[in-house]
């Protein structure tokens, strides 16, 4: 496809297939995901990413909708600042209070509070709802401390369509949803390679490289 697009006052060539999103990643723009992999088919769950395309009643999802010549696009008007900050509130409000997570802590923000941050999401303004359960499985390699999960499904998503290992699933309805392996919700006995995709992929600190976190917890401890 020839062509461009306007976001935001700046021309953006269109690329062949490419959705809004990947034209202005490829741009340079940071516009904020928390569920989006270049390697799986876009869902558009976490609504993060939407934009307010010139004459469409209603943003659209950027990581779901083609880019087309002619499009005049605003990624950051007052409204959708507003609604990407009520958005993480309420994802705040589903884990415990920012100061304990431990990507944060040991590695720098993670993308949930990076993103939190930006649009000054605060996690003390709505109520509490009762976090997720930490996974009781011993194995050596993978954290998974599911207080921090937001149900993104990221991780799943990658262990079963790029991975093909099919290790971790959802299972549960609504609050009560939770990330687990079948059938005993032991890595160790189930088809889990631990590749670490799962690790990269997390947008917070429920999954969590326990090799990684005893390293950094020596050296830090160290004089």
């Amino acid at each position: 496809m020839k062509g461009s697009l306007h976001a935001d006052g700046v021309s953006l060539p269109i690329g062949e297939g490419q959705t809004i999103l990947a034209v202005l990643r490829a741009a340079g723009a940071s516009l904020p995901t928390l569920c989006y992999d270049p390697r799986l088919p876009p869902q558009g769950s976490c609504r993060l990413c939407l934009v307010q395309v010139q004459g469409r009643p209603q943003p659209v999802a950027a990581c779901t909708t083609a880019a087309e010549p002619g499009m005049v696009i605003a990624t950051e008007p007052p409204a959708l600042r507003e609604y990407r900050r009520v958005i993480l509130e309420m994802l705040l409000s589903e884990t415990p209070p920012s100061q304990g997570c431990p990507r944060c802590s040991l590695l720098g923000l993670c993308q949930l509070h990076a993103a939190a941050a930006r649009y000054g999401a605060q996690g003390n303004l709505l109520p509490r709802l009762p976090t997720r359960t930490p996974s009781p499985d011993p194995n050596p390699f993978i954290l998974r401390d599911y207080r921090w999960c937001i149900a993104c499904y990221w991780c799943t998503r990658i262990c079963q369509e790029w991975e093909m290992a099919g290790a971790i699933t959802a299972v549960g309805r609504g609050q009560d949803t939770r990330i687990a392996s079948l059938p005993t919700d032991r890595l160790l006995e189930s088809p889990c390679t631990f590749c670490g995709q799962c690790i990269n992929t997390c947008p917070t600190g429920a999954l969590m490289d326990r090799k990684l976190l005893g390293q950094l917890s020596t050296a830090r401890a160290s004089p």
